[in-house]
């Protein structure tokens, strides 16, 4: 690597706790690894690398689960 092309590291950890112990969706493990470089004063290059253990549903980031009569799903057909 060039000497005035610096390489920027980055890593982040992440523990989301959506649900009780035992359950299918009791917690979700993230674990990111990023590196980044300008090769012109108006182009960077980056990568990112991405490890998932576990799982959370949709519905548990975005706020848990509604009340069955409190959904605001439509369906047709």
């Amino acid at each position: 690597m060039n000497d005035d092309k610096p390489l920027d590291l980055s890593a982040e950890f992440s523990r989301f706790v959506a649900g009780p112990s035992g359950s299918p969706w009791h917690k979700q493990d993230q674990t990111v690894l990023g590196v980044a470089s300008f090769l012109s004063p108006s182009v960077k290059l980056f990568g990112e690398y991405i490890h998932t253990d576990g799982y959370a549903p949709l519905n548990f980031i975005s706020g848990g689960n509604l009340d069955e009569n409190d959904s605001r799903l439509e369906r047709f057909g």
